[in-house]
């Protein structure tokens, strides 16, 4: 290819030169990155509990309500249309 003139195709000078090395420079350290150690450390599993007992809500507080509609019921049985 040629060194570009006034006829010049837009991938050919846009992004400008300075950037696309800066792209690729980034791209190449991200890469890098991503292939991190050889062996990644144990994952430590947390216990929570003391977190949850603490904020917890009170028993009258519903955790779940069914959303309007959903539990029909017909008249003559005693099982959920659903």
């Amino acid at each position: 290819m040629s060194a570009g003139g006034v006829n010049m195709r837009g991938d050919q000078k846009w992004p400008p030169q300075s950037v696309r090395e800066a792209v690729a420079a980034e791209n190449e350290a991200r890469r890098l990155l991503a292939k991190g150690p050889a062996c990644r450390p144990r994952k430590v599993h947390k216990d929570y509990t003391p977190f949850f007992a603490k904020h917890a809500l009170t028993h009258n507080y519903p955790g779940y309500r069914a959303p309007p509609g959903t539990q029909h019921y017909e008249d003559h049985s005693g099982r959920s249309s659903y």
